[in-house]
């Protein structure tokens, strides 16, 4: 089972204060280019992403782990991050 079907059953069988959020550490950019191909597959299996596990949008209160980390770049360079973190953009506009 992945993270996203446990995080799912969690979301069905909790109570109702409990929201999650959704996205790609600064660290992990990298892994849209690789297990995604390009930053533009990666935004449509993030958008089908949360349409999918987040039936109810209440229940997904920020798009994120969103940021830059200039530290650890030998795991994914400004370039790839800064295109993740645009892609979070979008998706925080679209699901406000």
């Amino acid at each position: 089972m992945s993270n996203l079907q446990v995080s799912n059953l969690y979301l069905l069988f909790s109570p109702k204060q409990t929201s999650m959020t959704c996205g790609l550490a600064p660290l992990k950019a990298s892994e849209a280019y690789s297990k995604y191909g390009s930053i533009g597959q990666f935004q449509e299996e993030f958008e089908d992403t949360i349409d999918n596990y987040f039936e109810d949008k209440s229940k997904l209160s920020a798009i994120g782990k969103c940021g830059l980390d200039f530290y650890q770049l030998k795991f994914s360079p400004i370039k790839e991050q800064l295109e993740v973190l645009d892609v979070h953009f979008k998706m925080a506009k679209r699901y406000g």
